[in-house]
């Protein structure tokens, strides 16, 4: 995979950031992953 390709996997994935406003805790939802993007984080150990 060309670093290009590395880059437009990684760049598409989004997370949203919720804060429980009584306690001010932050909680992340990571949007839906393509498999190219999953194997990246396989290999980077992230996942």
């Amino acid at each position: 995979m060309s670093p290009e390709a590395i880059r437009r996997e990684l760049n598409a994935l989004q997370l949203s950031v919720l804060v429980k406003q009584s306690t001010q805790e932050k909680f992340v939802l990571p949007s839906r992953a393509t498999a190219e993007a999953r194997m990246i984080y396989r290999s980077a150990g992230l996942k």
